[in-house]
């Protein structure tokens, strides 16, 4: 029998389990870092939000990552790049601001922190090659 059959016998032998809300949410919850975020990731994330919180950036448009100083300097082949990777950052904001707002205690998870640091990474390596071009 191949590895898919096993798995849906498997997924229907425990079609029936029924789960309680409480038990859901408590699976569905990141799990907690006890010693919480370092200081420069709580930094930055309260930077993030207090930007997208106060309009400096617009989760539905990349074109508000820009620099736009920096931006209107690059060859039009470099902009496209930009443009590309503001969306996959604006993308990994997104995550952020929802795992932010809608999960209890998030901010201090190991989640909060992965997505912080993609994001810092995202960032630092398109302006190492394109200059100061994005506001975060």
């Amino acid at each position: 029998m191949d590895n898919n059959k096993i798995f849906q016998q498997k997924i229907a032998e425990h079609a029936d389990v029924q789960i309680n809300p409480a038990q859901q949410k408590k699976l569905n919850s990141p799990v907690l870092n006890n010693e919480g975020l370092k200081r420069e990731d709580k930094e930055y994330l309260e930077l993030v939000l207090g930007m997208i919180k106060n309009g400096q950036i617009n989760l539905s448009m990349p074109s508000s990552l820009l620099n736009l100083g920096e931006y209107e300097k690059l060859s039009p082949e470099n902009k496209v790049k930009v443009e590309m990777r503001a969306r996959i950052i604006l993308q990994d904001l997104r995550q952020l601001e929802k795992l932010a707002n809608t999960i209890d205690h998030a901010t201090e998870s190991y989640q909060m922190e992965s997505v912080i640091h993609q994001i810092k990474l995202s960032v630092d390596a398109l302006e190492d090659v394109e200059g100061d071009v994005l506001k975060i």
